[in-house]
């Protein structure tokens, strides 16, 4: 009898994770001549959240992806000087170190739908390195920082990036109610059985 809850529970919830691309701005490399540390704006659509979070640049070159140093994840823009990021930042969630070319945030991050969210180097790149495009959309605001000394300010760009991530298992209400429906006629089953003794 355990069994076969267990089962009917597992039906009912077993989705597979799997990573996918929540929301990415690539059109080509280009190389806007910009000697800005850079940041970007992300709005995630609504089919969230996630977790296993990863994002990466564009060289301007060649357009392979592109990840230097530490990158921070915020709840809302930042306009100070990028040095100066920290745990302590107002609306900071979290904070990746580069590897492989691309910023890997730790398991437990989650990204919510319809939610905007800022991520921000740190350090400076050469000039040149990261691809830009010349436009701007509301909910992926593009900021730099001159020559990576000066604050954080929104700029008439966006970086070029790909975000990607695990969608969680959200179980539907429909899910829930069969499930709830099954265990209760289990429970039920149980109760009627006669007694052997």
């Amino acid at each position: 009898m355990r069994l076969a809850a267990v089962f009917a529970l597992a039906l009912c919830t077993a989705q597979a994770a799997h990573a996918t691309t929540i929301s990415t701005n690539y059109v080509r490399p280009d190389n806007l001549t910009n000697a800005q540390t850079p940041g970007q704006q992300v709005t995630t659509p609504g089919s969230g959240p996630w977790n296993n979070i990863a994002i990466n640049f564009y060289y301007s070159s060649d357009g392979t992806p592109y990840a230097a140093g530490d990158l921070y994840l915020l709840s809302q823009q930042y306009l100070g000087v990028p040095s100066a990021l920290s745990t302590l930042t107002t609306g900071y969630l979290a904070m990746a170190t580069a590897s492989g070319n691309a910023w890997t945030f730790a398991s437990g991050v989650t990204l919510a739908a319809d939610t905007g969210y800022y991520f921000y180097m740190s350090s400076h790149p050469a000039q040149g390195t990261v691809s830009l495009i010349g436009t701007t959309a509301t909910g992926y605001q593009g900021y730099g920082s001159a020559n990576g000394t000066g604050n954080f300010a929104t700029r008439p760009f966006e970086v070029e990036y790909t975000l990607s991530g695990t969608a969680l298992a959200i179980p539907e209400p429909a899910s829930l109610a069969i499930l709830a429906a099954g265990l209760g006629a289990l429970t039920l089953a149980r109760r009627r059985r006669p007694n052997a003794g």
